[in-house]
């Protein structure tokens, strides 16, 4: 679980500012490792925002999902997205 501790917090700080970490709930680790995350990020300044918080999206999810993919609905609409259609 250390390594992913260490891993997440250097690759977040390498980053900066903006930096976004979407973890899976596999493998168990990655679950257990959250909240010494949390607090070696806080300790390192990082504050943390929900989705809904953002005023923009991060690229990788205001990008198109193929046709077929099935699952654009289950997503809200980017606050980004809501600004330029005017909603």
């Amino acid at each position: 679980m250390a390594d992913v501790v260490r891993t997440v917090v250097d690759r977040t700080m390498a980053h900066g500012d903006g930096a976004v970490v979407l973890h899976h709930t596999w493998p168990n680790q990655t679950v257990a490792a959250i909240p010494d995350i949390v607090a070696r990020l806080a300790d390192r300044g990082g504050t943390f925002v929900s989705l809904d918080e953002l005023s923009t999206w991060p690229s990788f999810l205001r990008a198109p999902a193929p046709a077929d993919a099935g699952w654009p609905s289950l997503w809200p609409t980017p606050p980004a997205a809501e600004a330029e259609s005017g909603a």
